[in-house]
C-alpha cells in the first residue's frame, strides 16, 4: 500500500506542476470499514475544496459501485474532452509550440493558412547548416509536416494554402547566420523559393505565398476549425491554440488581405538579397 501511495503521490505531485487535469475516483466506505491515516492524510489533500491547491485543475468524485465508477470516469472524461474544444490551450516551451502547430497542419483538410517571420519552408528549419541539429529537432519535424501536407494536397482543387513572411526579418536572418556565404545553402534556398512559386501557378492560385511587410504578432496559423497564435521572446516563447471555427474564419479573412499581390520566384529572390 505505501508503494502505491507513493506513486500516486509522484504522480499527483507531478500533474500539479504540469498544469494537467486530475481525475479522482474514491471509493465511499461502509461503517465497518476503514483506511490507514496516512491513506486518509493524502486522499483530504487531493479534495477538490481543499485549500493546499486551490489553483488545481482537480475533478474529485466517490463511488461505491462499480457501475457508478464507470459513470463518473464517463462523465469526467467527457467534461476534460469538451474543454480542449471550448478552452484555450496554453504552452511556454519552444518544443511544445511546435508540437501545438504540427496536428493543427496534418488535420487541415480545406485550408491551411500560416504566417512565419522567417518561412522554413524557405529558410528550412533552424539548424540551417546543422550545427545545432539536435537542437532544434522540433523545428524540423514541423518543417517535415508542412511540407507533406503541402505535397499532398496542392493539386485537390478543394485546398487552399496561404504562406506569409516577413522579408525584412527572413534578410536579417540570413545576415545574422552567415548564411549568404554558403552558395550551396543560397542554392537550395533559390530551389526552394522556385518550387513554392511553381505550386503556386499549378494550383490556380489556391496555394499562394506572399511577403508581409506589416508586424503581425505571430508565428500565426489557422487550419479548418483550430487555430494557434506564438508570442515569441528572446528565449521563451508561449503560445495560444484552440478550436474556434468562428475565430479561424476572421483570421482567414484578415490574412487574405496580404497575400493578393503574386510574386515570381525572381522578385522574392530578389527582395530577400539573394
Amino acid at each position: 500500500m505505501e508503494i502505491l501511495q507513493s506513486a500516486v503521490a509522484e504522480e499527483y505531485t507531478e500533474a500539479l506542476k504540469q498544469n494537467k487535469p486530475i481525475l479522482i475516483f474514491v471509493k465511499s466506505l461502509v461503517e465497518s470499514e476503514e483506511r490507514e491515516q496516512p491513506l486518509k492524510e493524502f486522499l483530504s489533500s487531493l479534495s477538490s475544496d481543499s485549500p493546499q491547491h486551490p489553483s488545481a485543475r482537480v475533478t474529485y468524485k466517490t463511488y461505491r459501485r462499480i457501475s457508478e465508477l464507470r459513470e463518473a470516469v464517463r462523465e469526467s472524461v467527457s467534461a476534460e474532452i469538451a474543454k480542449i474544444y471550448k478552452e484555450p490551450i496554453y504552452t511556454v516551451a519552444r518544443d511544445e509550440m511546435y508540437e501545438l502547430g504540427a496536428p493543427i497542419i496534418r488535420d487541415a483538410e480545406r485550408r491551411l493558412y500560416l504566417f512565419q517571420r522567417t518561412p522554413s519552408l524557405i529558410l528550412s528549419s533552424r539548424d540551417y547548416l546543422a550545427d545545432d541539429s539536435m537542437k532544434y529537432a522540433y523545428e524540423k519535424t514541423f518543417e517535415d509536416v508542412l511540407q507533406t501536407w503541402v505535397c499532398k494536397n496542392c493539386g485537390l482543387a478543394d485546398r487552399k494554402f496561404l504562406y506569409l513572411f516577413s522579408p525584412e526579418a527572413t534578410r536579417r536572418e540570413i545576415e545574422n547566420k552567415r548564411l549568404a556565404s554558403n552558395p550551396a545553402y543560397l542554392a537550395e534556398v533559390r530551389s526552394r523559393i522556385e518550387r513554392l512559386t511553381n505550386i503556386e501557378v499549378q494550383s490556380g492560385y489556391r496555394f499562394r505565398v506572399a511577403m508581409v511587410d506589416v508586424p503581425i504578432c505571430g508565428p500565426l496559423i489557422v487550419g479548418d476549425n483550430r487555430y494557434a497564435i506564438w508570442v515569441l521572446g528572446a528565449d521563451q516563447a508561449v503560445s495560444i491554440s484552440q478550436f474556434n471555427k468562428a475565430i479561424c474564419d476572421i483570421l482567414v479573412t484578415m490574412l487574405n488581405s496580404y497575400g493578393q499581390r503574386h510574386l515570381s520566384s525572381d522578385e522574392i529572390v530578389s527582395a530577400l538579397g539573394l
